[in-house]
């Protein structure tokens, strides 16, 4: 049963990733994705982000027990990022 709970507990951080859990639901995941994107825009001096979601089953959720996403939200996402900075570093040289 997706409430949207999950998705509403992505939360964007500095150097230290942010603590706690938020009590809201996001089944679209619109509300957080905009408010983590968002905060990237206006912060003024970070040079570090942290995205944490420090739901109690957010690992399990990671390793295989979502029907939704069996092959995990952040491995797959960190291969994507790789992606897209690999084809910007190598626009970048031509």
């Amino acid at each position: 049963f997706d409430t949207g709970r999950f998705r509403a507990n992505w939360q964007l951080g500095g150097v230290s990733p942010v603590a706690g859990i938020v009590t809201s639901n996001d089944k679209s995941g619109n509300s957080t994705s905009s408010k983590v994107t968002g905060g990237i825009a206006t912060a003024l001096d970070w040079s570090v982000f942290t995205l944490a979601n420090n739901l109690p089953y957010a690992a399990k959720l990671e390793y295989g027990y979502s029907k939704q996403a069996p092959q995990g939200v952040v491995r797959i996402n960190t291969i994507r990022f790789q992606q897209i900075v690999d084809a910007e570093v190598l626009s970048a040289r031509r």
